[in-house]
């Protein structure tokens, strides 16, 4: 049986970036020393939130998100208090939902949007998409939807793609096939989390929405680019090197923080970048070999695959 494929190519800056990445992980674990970075116990999820919300193009304060966190409702925005409390649970539920299933997106998209929407946990049954940020070509047709989702999890789960790639595949494929009526923004992006919190756990909490939010008209203007194309290997570089500057911000944080200060501050300040600050300092064919080796799946995703 042939196996199911997704159309992408691996670039040398893909591969160079991989390397920068891996030796920030690298650093990062030896800092840590096992120890995690972020508790998902923390309360503090009000600037994550934040960003999530903007990529709906819904701009809010810190102010009432906490309100709305709290229990209140604000006037003319019942639908968007019920969906920061509805954050709030899945930042606490996503840890124990199946990263490479479906079902597990599915089980994510009916809490995310309970009380909003009356399809939860179910494909769009049209052509209407709601709060699309600005996706600006049109969505693929719904009755292809259910088939292209279950093809791009076979692939995620059959192939040995490092979920370093694959985390910026899923987050392209869901917005491209944009799945839900309403959601898939915000589904995108934690998604990519949840998959990259396979290769290590700790990525799972890494401030990526707040460094794409720094960037939200680069954001946009990158992936439109890469659905128009229809070739995604740009979209996965600006995701990378989104990833990149996260990962330096954090550790920037852990080397200036008290050895015993591990709840780092999910707010990032700074923009991200189109290109890596860092290049590898290493020869073509150094390039040509992390190509083949990406296709090397890591323990964990190799153990959790069908």
């Amino acid at each position: 049986m042939k196996k199911p494929s997704i159309p992408f190519a691996l670039t040398h800056q893909i591969a160079s970036q991989v390397c920068n990445v891996a030796e920030l992980v690298g650093s990062l674990q030896l800092q840590t020393a096992g120890r995690q970075i972020v508790s998902p116990d923390s309360d503090d999820h009000i600037h994550g939130i934040q960003s999530l919300l903007a990529l709906e193009h819904t701009s809010l304060e810190s102010e009432p998100i906490l309100s709305m966190c709290q229990g209140e409702s604000l006037p003319d925005l019942e639908r968007v208090s019920l969906l920061v409390r509805n954050l709030k649970t899945l930042f606490r539920l996503l840890p124990t939902i199946d990263a490479i299933s479906v079902e597990g997106l599915f089980s994510a998209h009916a809490h995310l949007l309970a009380g909003v929407s009356q399809e939860l946990g179910a494909f769009r049954r049209s052509n209407s998409v709601r709060h699309n940020g600005s996706l600006q070509n049109p969505v693929p047709s719904y009755h292809d939807v259910s088939t292209r989702m279950y093809r791009l999890f076979s692939w995620f789960q059959e192939s040995k793609i490092h979920p370093l790639i694959a985390s910026c595949v899923v987050h392209f494929e869901i917005r491209r096939l944009s799945p839900f009526l309403e959601g898939n923004e915000i589904l995108a992006l934690l998604w990519q989390k949840q998959v990259l919190g396979l290769w290590y756990p700790n990525l799972a909490y890494l401030p990526l929405e707040s460094m794409l939010c720094a960037d939200i008209a680069g954001y946009e203007r990158e992936l439109n680019k890469a659905i128009l194309r229809k070739d995604d290997a740009s979209f996965v570089e600006f995701l990378l090197d989104a990833i990149f500057e996260a990962l330096t911000t954090w550790r920037t944080q852990l080397q200036q923080g008290s050895p015993s200060d591990m709840l780092v501050e999910t707010r990032v300040k700074t923009q991200v970048e189109t290109s890596v600050k860092t290049p590898v300092k290493r020869r073509t064919n150094t390039q040509e070999k992390v190509l083949q080796l990406l296709t090397a799946a890591p323990q964990s995703h190799a153990e959790g695959s069908g």
